[in-house]
């Protein structure tokens, strides 16, 4: 059986998949019960909740499904397709896109067959932000003083010098 045909009878045998008008199978608008996922989605280091700002790189990377096959990568609340690879020889399917402007809280997924033809789901969480967080979860903005600071600290060090310095050459000269 090719491998599309089994596609498209996933559609019929699996709420995971949902067909498109020509039977093939697309990601569902909503995300399946978490019970029916299958992995963590490795997206740029991280395999469980993390922050991205909208625009930012993300690389993802999940492993299992059947080799050379399709993989969708979808991001929801609101169901956006990022990107659509076929999978390695080893059944890792590895996409690159850009965080969409969807604020706030979603789950990355990936979506293909495992390689005894079931429906294989990966997925992860992740905050979308306007703004990167600093450690301490506020937003990071402006620029870092502390070449300023120190620099204003080294002229009054040397201010205070030049001024000991002129005291010492008056006295002297008494």
């Amino acid at each position: 059986m090719a491998y599309g045909n089994q596609l498209a009878g996933l559609c019929a045998a699996t709420a995971l998949f949902v067909c498109a008008a020509s039977g093939a199978p697309v990601a569902p608008s909503t995300l399946p019960v978490p019970a029916e996922r299958d992995g963590a989605l490795v997206v740029n280091g991280h395999d469980s909740g993390f922050e991205a700002p909208i625009g930012t790189a993300l690389t993802m990377s999940g492993a299992g499904f059947v080799p050379n096959a399709n993989v969708t990568f979808v991001v929801y609340s609101e169901p956006v397709v990022l990107a659509e690879v076929t999978a390695d020889a080893t059944g890792t399917a590895t996409a690159s896109a850009q965080v969409p402007n969807l604020l706030g809280q979603h789950t990355l997924a990936a979506f293909g067959l495992s390689p005894n033809r079931d429906a294989r789901l990966l997925s992860t969480q992740v905050e979308i932000v306007s703004t990167p967080s600093a450690p301490g979860g506020l937003p990071a903005t402006g620029v870092s003083i502390g070449l300023g600071a120190a620099l204003g600290v080294g002229l009054l060090i040397v201010g205070a010098m030049m001024t000991r310095a002129a005291r010492l050459r008056r006295t002297a000269r008494r």
